[in-house]
């Protein structure tokens, strides 16, 4: 598995988009729990006779912070699900908080946008 931390942009901009969200019905755990060693040893306890872990970093590469946020924009399924069930002005909240965390965590200082990001990779064997 290849699995999401909780920390970089992919982590901080689904906290964003769940602050807009209506709250699930019930409590469900993070997917992000996934990327933590810890808790993918505990869930496989007992189930895998091995357990390898890889901590990793990648980046999404932009020329530019327009075209970051025109990539999330059309790829990111939670913005996609505001943009159709948000009023406009509250949508425009949205892609302002947006562009304000997309600059906050650009690893760029050369006209580039950068946005890393952390995963985990797992290889459990039965």
């Amino acid at each position: 598995m290849a699995n999401y931390t909780s920390r970089g942009f992919l982590a901080a901009f689904a906290e964003l988009i769940s602050d807009f969200a209506t709250p699930a019905p019930i409590s469900l755990p993070s997917p992000f729990r996934w990327g933590d060693e810890a808790e993918v040893r505990r869930r496989f306890d007992g189930l895998a006779s091995s357990i390898e872990v890889r901590p990793c970093t990648a980046a999404f590469e932009f020329g530019s912070t327009a075209e970051a946020l025109g990539f999330v924009e059309r790829t990111n399924g939670g913005q996609l699900a505001l943009r159709s069930l948000l009023p406009e002005e509250r949508y425009r909240e949205v892609v302002g908080q947006s562009e304000r965390l997309v600059r906050q965590l650009n690893a760029s200082r050369d006209g580039r946008t950068v946005l890393e990001f952390e995963y985990l990779i797992v290889l459990a064997r039965a």
